[in-house]
């Protein structure tokens, strides 16, 4: 039997109810009271170790940066509003030294990370319609202009 999938003539081999092409990497399924013919892609429905732990380190250095931002809350110079000068409230002018240090290098694991997810995604992606993962990029982006914002502004 021959059909036209995407402009393509593909030989399936009949088996039963089912259809399988040549390698066996897509599933054509005709049901016995339906004359119609369903196409479905079975070879990523659940990803293997993996891309299982790439999405989780995505997320894991979504989180550092997440704590990075709270960390730059904390290190960064307080702000002198017309309340705190009115009331005479002292407020830091200066950066938090101890807090700077672990606001750098969480930015270096985030760029660590991203650049190792870019790297790991270009090496696996093969098809077209494989995702991008846009979301590293603008990690990867943030997270080192940040840090080059903060060693060319602020003394470690």
């Amino acid at each position: 039997m021959k059909i036209s999938f995407f402009n393509a003539k593909i030989r399936l081999f009949h088996s039963d109810r089912q259809c399988y092409l040549a390698g066996g990497q897509t599933q054509v399924k005709i049901m016995p009271n339906d004359n119609k013919t369903y196409f479905s892609d079975q070879r990523h429905q659940k990803g293997d170790l993996l891309s299982r732990l790439m999405v989780l380190s995505n997320v894991l250095a979504w989180g550092f940066f997440v704590a990075a931002l709270a960390v730059f809350h904390f290190a960064r110079p307080e702000l002198e509003t017309g309340f705190s000068r009115f009331l005479d409230i002292d407020t830091r002018e200066g950066w938090n030294h101890s807090l700077v240090g672990w606001l750098v290098w969480l930015l270096v694991f985030c760029v660590v990370m991203s650049v190792l997810m870019i790297v790991l995604r270009s090496r696996r992606a093969r098809r077209k319609t494989d995702a991008l993962w846009v979301n590293i990029f603008f990690l990867m982006l943030i997270a080192s202009a940040s840090l080059v914002y903060l060693l060319l502004n602020v003394e470690i």
